[in-house]
């Protein structure tokens, strides 16, 4: 994991989003923090470039979770699948301190796309349901290993959002919102950077 503020961030204790949990949610996260280390999980004080972004999932071996602001961060698809949702999204970002923290998995950085068909003919399944993310999530993580299929156009980010209202759909947009989404005031650029395919080595 990747972060610049490894714990709760007293900057945020006036943000809407965070004013009303900060307290108690200081210890714990505190805590959690101290015991990623017991369970295998390194924690980096540091924030994560876009080409470093772009290195982890060339390769399809890996896939990020990332900390978002939704009210940036919503696909013209998902948006028009939920018109009233898009619009208090929107009403809502346009207020000060309007953030609004939601994790998404970040699967390909590029001008294509994620095969659906090459990916159910796999096993990986629905490439957004959302029972698979959270009761099967390691085999939703490795089909989205799954190599791209080119299309035009410029470079996006596609990536998994749990809370989208489209079936059978990987959510996408221009690289640069998506960047814009990660790296406002109140992600402190968390990211899990999660190894879903093991490189095979030559045989000697």
């Amino acid at each position: 994991m990747r972060t610049v503020f490894p714990g709760v961030d007293p900057s945020h204790q006036h943000s809407q989003f965070y004013k009303d949990v900060i307290s108690q949610d200081q210890k714990r996260v505190t805590q959690l923090f101290r015991r990623a280390a017991d369970a295998g999980i390194s924690v980096e004080r540091k924030g994560t470039t876009s080409s470093e972004m772009l290195s982890l999932v060339a390769d399809h071996g890996h896939v990020l979770i990332v900390l978002v602001d939704r009210t940036i961060l919503l696909c013209d698809e998902c948006a028009l699948a939920d018109k009233a949702f898009a619009e208090k999204l929107k009403e809502f970002g346009s207020k000060a301190d309007s953030f609004l923290g939601h994790f998404v998995v970040l699967t390909d950085i590029s001008q294509s796309r994620i095969s659906t068909e090459k990916r159910n003919s796999d096993g990986g399944g629905s490439p957004n349901n959302n029972k698979a993310l959270t009761d099967n999530f390691s085999n939703d993580l490795k089909s989205a290993a799954v190599p791209p299929v080119p299309t035009k156009g410029s470079k996006r980010a596609w990536f998994y959002d749990p809370g989208s209202r489209v079936e059978n759909h990987q959510c996408s947009v221009p690289f640069d919102q998506f960047e814009k989404a990660r790296l406002q005031s109140g992600t402190d650029q968390d990211i899990l950077i999660i190894k879903v395919n093991e490189q095979k080595k030559p045989k000697s």
